[in-house]
């Protein structure tokens, strides 16, 4: 049988050749078998870890973002209360002080009420402290005039020309040219009353006081009568002595009376009045700007 056997084994050595391998193959097969599963033991179980971890984050995140929250909203709670309470201070502010500036406005309104009552009452009592004033320098001017009623103005003698009497400088200059022989009866002669002007500059009028008004007048007759009188070259004028806001006045008509003269129309000027002799008549005038308007609508 032993014999038998061996033989039998001889004849089918690949037989046991594939038997061998077949059993090694199954060998390693399980032993890789249980490498993977030892790998995927492994893998579950560092996933398990990792969920694990993952779950205990989450829980502390939670726990910490839960803690955030409630230090937020206590924090936010606190800004909001300051913030109210600083608004709340302010409105209170704001609130007095429109209080205070309504009861500013109001007692500006009032006095501005008072103001204007005052102004319009005011406004007639100037009005007729105007009127009033205005009369009185009418009176005081008319006065003025009266008290100036004996005197006459000679103008355009060169200074210091009298050389030492005035009063006799002028005696012998009415004697010369007005051929008045008779006392004049002058009380008082005197330069303007005014600084000495310069070479270059128009001499002072000399100012001439009659004890008779009918000796002026007479006086200006003949001088105006003769109407060009000279000292040498000079030509000298004798007018009125009138208050220096008539002779503001009479200045006033300069350019009107200019006018007047080139156009040949007769004109003339008593006291702060120029009256004019139209061809349709004669009209008076009281300012220099209403003649110079009618001349300027006459077409002059």
């Amino acid at each position: 049988m032993s014999g038998g056997t061996k033989s039998k084994a001889k004849r089918n050595p690949e037989k046991q050749g594939k038997d061998c391998n077949r059993t090694e193959t199954d060998s390693m097969q399980e032993r890789v078998e249980d490498g993977e599963q030892e790998t995927t033991d492994s893998l579950h179980a560092g996933l398990n870890s990792i969920s694990k971890q993952i779950q205990e984050f989450r829980s502390e995140l939670k726990v910490e973002l839960g803690t955030f929250k409630d230090k937020l909203k206590t924090q936010m709670k606190h800004e909001l209360e300051e913030f109210k309470e600083d608004i709340n201070q302010k409105i209170t502010l704001t609130t007095q002080e429109i209080k205070e500036q309504n009861a500013k406005v109001e007692t500006t309104l009032s006095r501005v009420e008072e103001m204007e009552c005052w102004s319009s009452e005011t406004d007639g009592l100037l009005q007729e402290f105007i009127q009033e004033h205005k009369k009185m320098i009418d009176k005081l001017t008319d006065l003025e005039s009266r008290f100036r009623r004996n005197n006459l103005r000679i103008f355009g003698v060169p200074e210091d020309e009298e050389k030492g009497s005035v009063t006799q400088f002028v005696e012998e200059l009415m004697r010369r040219e007005l051929g008045i022989d008779a006392d004049c009866q002058i009380q008082r002669v005197h330069r303007a009353l005014a600084p000495k002007p310069k070479a270059d500059q128009p001499p002072r009028a000399i100012v001439v006081n009659f004890l008779q008004y009918s000796m002026k007048e007479m006086v200006l007759s003949k001088a105006w009568s003769k109407k060009i009188i000279t000292i040498g070259e000079r030509r000298i004028f004798f007018d009125h002595d009138y208050p220096s806001a008539v002779v503001q006045q009479r200045k006033s008509y300069v350019k009107a009376k200019k006018i007047l003269k080139e156009a040949g129309i007769r004109f003339q000027t008593p006291f702060t009045k120029i009256r004019v002799h139209w061809n349709n008549g004669v009209k008076t005038y009281n300012d220099a700007k209403e003649v110079e308007k009618d001349l300027r609508d006459r077409g002059y």
